[in-house]
């Protein structure tokens, strides 16, 4: 009997502290979203956002993880600041070309283009621009605000 009730509260506890964790998960993924929605417009509130939830996202899954990382570089672009390292935006440029979608791959690679042409590699932040380029399909979908960007940064 104490077998069982050492069960149903370890049961209890799991399915609580997994509750938590996907409602903690949901409130950083809809701030994600709203700073990404307003990256274009105010990308000053976007690094507000970002600045307040990095502690949190640390200990969040890889796609939250990488979301933010992505995103933390876009802001950073556009407010002219220090973006991350290569290697350090690497990773996001690997973990997007394995489970991102076309836009995900499309920014990743041009976000990874303006850290090499920030540190002044301009072939290399070309090689960056071309990838990108080459990853737009004829799809309606594709976020031509990014597809714009790569073009004009190889201009």
């Amino acid at each position: 009997m104490c077998s069982r009730t050492f069960i149903s509260l370890f049961l209890a506890l799991t399915v609580l502290l997994a509750s938590c964790r996907n409602e903690q998960n949901d409130k950083i993924i809809n701030q994600l979203s709203h700073a990404d929605s307003v990256i274009f417009s105010n990308p000053h509130e976007s690094d507000s956002i970002l600045h307040l939830i990095e502690s949190d996202v640390k200990r969040l899954d890889m796609d939250v993880k990488m979301r933010y990382a992505m995103l933390y570089a876009d802001v950073k672009n556009k407010l002219y600041d220090t973006m991350p390292a290569p290697k350090d935006f690497f990773k996001v440029v690997e973990y997007y070309d394995e489970n991102g979608t076309q836009d995900e791959k499309i920014r990743s690679h041009y976000l990874l283009g303006c850290i090499y042409r920030d540190i002044g590699d301009a072939p290399e932040a070309l090689k960056c621009y071309y990838d990108a380029i080459n990853m737009v399909s004829d799809s309606a979908t594709c976020n031509k605000k990014y597809v714009m960007c790569v073009w004009g940064q190889m201009a």
